[in-house]
């Protein structure tokens, strides 16, 4: 700083401002600049038009921009994943709690409200309730998971997956989702009281 401090005075005195120059610091950027009457230069705060034209307001710009493509897909997901979870509860072999599941932690990230609305709705907030206390899933939940987990996976690499390397990988994963499933905690049915 003492040295930026000392260029401006030499080129203060080289411009014919010795003597009438007083050295202002502009709070916002840290940029100390000449002034003809001694007193603080006064800098007008750039529009949000010329910090989209500053290489820092461009990536600030793209960075909110990001962001917010970010919370829309979050809050697309969330929303089919409820969807879905909701038609698991219709249909035996689709299960209901992992998308529900996805669907809180999609509404986390994007939105409070709605994950709010999630944890405490009378028919999806016990699964998601169980599951954030670690009492784990249902036993129901987890076998239907289970099961339509490896009937999927069993009919994409018969019918579907012409390749040997990509059957195994699907294997692989769906043991491990499996084994995943099978260490989480079995909760009881709770009766819930209207």
């Amino acid at each position: 700083m003492a040295l930026a401090h000392g260029l401006l005075r030499s080129l203060a005195d080289d411009t014919g401002f010795a003597g009438k120059t007083a050295l202002s610091k502009d709070t916002e950027s840290n940029i100390v600049t000449p002034s003809r009457c001694g007193r603080l230069a006064a800098r007008p705060r750039p529009s949000v038009l010329d910090r989209r034209q500053h290489p820092a307001g461009a990536r600030l710009a793209t960075f909110t921009a990001v962001k917010t493509l970010a919370r829309h897909l979050l809050l697309t997901c969330g929303w089919l994943s409820l969807g879905v979870g909701a038609l698991g509860l219709l249909v035996p072999v689709l299960p209901t709690a992992p998308f529900v599941l996805l669907a809180a932690a999609c509404f986390l990230r994007s939105s409070e409200r709605l994950h709010h609305w999630l944890i405490s709705h009378p028919t999806f907030g016990c699964h998601v309730e169980d599951y954030l206390a670690g009492r784990g899933l249902q036993a129901r939940t987890k076998v239907v998971a289970l099961t339509t987990l490896w009937m999927s996976v069993l009919a994409s690499a018969y019918f579907f997956v012409p390749l040997l390397a990509v059957d195994l990988l699907l294997i692989a994963i769906a043991a491990s989702v499996s084994v995943y499933l099978l260490r989480l905690p079995t909760c009881e049915l709770r009766k819930e009281h209207s």
